[in-house]
């Protein structure tokens, strides 16, 4: 008799604990159909914003030891200039401004460094156009040709791609 009594309230308290799981299981099941799914885009656009913002950290973090180390001054003038062409190919001009104008302190600092960097002076010079053509600043205009001029001077096995930099220079 005791006997029969535990395996009677053991098989109901398995019942109650699998009705309750089921119970979860639908509750999921509504709620998954009831959201939205991210798609491959949306979540490989969070991966990367995510990945670049822990880069920038580490980056600005390095130069804190030595502010004039290339690595972390070239990846970070490089971030900001893909950053900002983005946005501008959003139609996001007022971040994208921010955005180029902080690649360009990090510019400054490259350039003083190595000047002989063809490739640096191409994206410093893109950025500057850029930066000119959101600003109206004919100078700083001026400033980017010189810089792509000089990198094709520097590099001119990369004419077609520094040609480029020279057709944005002149597209308005």
């Amino acid at each position: 008799e005791v006997g029969k009594d535990f395996v009677y309230n053991r098989a109901k308290m398995a019942r109650v604990q699998a009705e309750e799981q089921m119970g979860q299981l639908q509750k999921e099941a509504v709620r998954s159909q009831t959201q939205e799914v991210p798609t491959f885009d949306d979540i490989y656009t969070e991966a990367w914003t995510e990945l670049g913002q822990k880069g920038k950290q580490y980056w600005l973090k390095s130069l804190v030891y030595n502010p004039w180390n290339w690595y972390p001054l070239n990846d970070l003038m490089t971030r900001n200039y893909y950053v900002g062409s983005n946005m501008i190919d959003s139609g996001m001009n007022d971040d994208a401004k921010a955005a180029l104008r902080e690649g360009l302190t990090y510019s400054d600092r490259l350039l003083k460094i190595t000047p002989h960097r063809a490739a640096s002076r191409y994206y410093v010079g893109m950025m500057q156009i850029m930066l000119a053509r959101l600003t109206g600043d004919d100078p700083l205009k001026q400033k980017g040709l010189a810089n792509i001029l000089r990198s094709i001077e520097l590099d001119p096995k990369n004419i077609p791609q520094y040609y480029l930099g020279i057709a944005q220079y002149y597209f308005d």
